[in-house]
């Protein structure tokens, strides 16, 4: 994506710009995911729908690219990583995108290296993905986007699951590929590791993006007006979990 081309999609153009994070957030079946299909080109290329408005990445309307031609614009990371692995090896994994698209051998292993390099992930090269944790292959997953070279990062839910070290590594990495000025746009629930990343937030329901916040904003909402909006706490300070109630004395863990 270049300066001054932004992105768009819908009826009514909703546009991001080259650098910015945006997430989009709301309720669970709110359409956030199918949002990321459109623009992917996945819908309805791959899922049945009818696909009406537009999208386009770079200024080039996705309607006339095929997935593979859109990849090369947009890299796309799922919920669950394992549904977009192609291989077992870890680092023919981040090597599988290049070898498609025919770069020489010299210069995908010159990528590999610098996937694993640049992020501090050279412990995660030659492994069986499978035998990855889910935060591991997450990390997989992005270091397979970012060697390919794209600008723009479309993420749908990528801390699903994760625990909270997992997330915390996986904030890392969004940090480090905003400070290289890449696009990102994600999908998410959990808002509040990406406190110190995201520029905007699009609140989404029936399938629509109801507003669109500033960071600062955000982050000035009382809570209740959070919830009327289905906008979740960005400071997991506030986040409490209950605390778990004692077994009962003739409990059979007791005995």
């Amino acid at each position: 994506m270049q300066k001054g081309n932004p992105t768009c999609f819908g009826k009514r153009p909703e546009v991001f710009r080259r650098g910015r994070c945006v997430v989009l957030c709301g309720g669970s079946g709110c359409g956030k995911s199918t949002l990321l299909r459109c623009i992917n080109g996945l819908i309805p290329q791959f899922y049945e729908g009818d696909l009406k408005g537009f999208c386009r990445l770079a200024g080039k309307d996705t309607d006339g690219l095929s997935i593979g031609e859109i990849g090369e614009l947009a890299a796309s990371v799922f919920q669950d990583p394992r549904s977009q692995f192609f291989t077992v090896n870890s680092s023919n994994e981040v090597a599988f995108g290049l070898e498609n698209h025919g770069l020489p051998q010299e210069e995908i292993r010159r990528r590999v290296d610098e996937a694993f390099r640049i992020f501090h992930l050279e412990r995660l090269k030659d492994r069986n993905v499978y035998e990855l944790s889910s935060g591991e292959r997450q990390l997989i997953s992005i270091l397979s986007a970012w060697a390919m070279d794209t600008d723009i990062f479309l993420l749908d839910e990528p801390t699903a699951n994760l625990d909270y070290a997992a997330t915390q590594q996986l904030r890392e990495i969004l940090l480090a590929l905003k400070q290289q000025g890449k696009t990102l746009l994600l999908s998410e629930h959990r808002l509040y590791y990406l406190t110190d990343i995201a520029d905007e937030y699009w609140v989404m329901a029936d399938g629509e993006i109801k507003g669109k916040y500033t960071a600062a904003e955000a982050k000035a909402f009382p809570a209740e007006q959070r919830r009327a909006i289905s906008l979740r706490t960005l400071d997991l300070a506030e986040i409490t979990v209950p605390e778990k109630l004692p077994l009962p004395e003739n409990s059979a863990d007791g005995a």
